[in-house]
C-alpha cells in the first residue's frame, strides 16, 4: 500500500504515483502520522487508473471533481470519519464508503454522483438550487454505474470456500 505523504494533494497525485499491485494503486491516509484531514485540491481525472485510497482517522474533502474512463477506471474511497465535497464539485465518477456521515456541500451547483454513496452514520443533502429550480430539478443526482461494480477488486470481497467431504 502506498502512504499518501501529508494532509493537502492535488486530485494528480493518485494519477502519478504509487506502484500497482494486482492491477490497483493502492493508498493510505493515516492521520495518526499528521494529525490533519486529508485534503484533494484539484480535480481528480484517472483516466483507466484503478485507485483505492483508505483514509484512517481524518475527515476527507474533495475540492475537485472525480473523473474515470468509463469501464476502465475506478475510483474507491473508505473512510472511519466523515467525507466531505466541496460545493464548487458538480460531478462525481465514484464509490464512497464513510463509517461516520457523507456531506454533499452548500452549493448551489447540481451534484451529479456517477457510482455510489454509503455512510453509516448519514448522507447530508445540502445542496439547492434555488426556488425556481428546487420545484423541478433535483439538487443531487445519484446515479448507478455498473462498470464500477464490474471493476471492484476482488481482494476486498468475501472469499468463500466450500469444504465438502467426498467418499473415496
Amino acid at each position: 500500500i502506498n502512504s499518501v505523504p501529508i494532509g493537502s494533494v492535488s486530485g494528480n497525485y493518485f494519477k502519478n504515483n504509487g506502484g500497482a499491485s494486482s492491477g490497483y494503486y493502492w493508498f493510505k491516509y493515516d492521520a495518526t502520522q499528521f494529525h490533519l484531514d486529508l485534503h484533494i485540491t484539484s480535480l481528480m481525472n484517472l483516466g483507466n487508473r484503478k485507485v483505492i485510497l483508505f483514509v484512517d482517522g481524518a475527515d476527507v474533502y474533495f475540492e475537485g471533481d472525480i473523473k474515470v474512463d468509463e469501464g476502465q477506471g475506478f475510483f474507491l474511497v473508505i473512510s472511519n470519519k466523515n467525507i466531505y465535497i466541496d460545493s464548487k464539485v458538480t460531478g462525481l465518477q465514484a464509490v464512497f464508503l464513510a463509517d461516520q456521515g457523507f456531506y454533499t456541500g452548500t452549493g448551489d451547483k447540481q451534484l451529479h454522483v456517477k457510482g455510489s454513496v454509503a455512510a453509516w452514520g448519514q448522507v447530508h443533502l445540502q445542496r439547492d438550487l434555488g426556488a425556481a429550480k428546487n420545484a423541478d430539478t433535483p439538487a443531487e443526482v445519484f446515479e448507478y454505474d455498473p462498470s464500477l461494480y464490474l471493476l471492484y477488486p476482488s481482494k476486498l470481497s468475501v472469499y468463500k470456500m466450500r469444504w465438502k467431504e467426498v467418499a473415496p
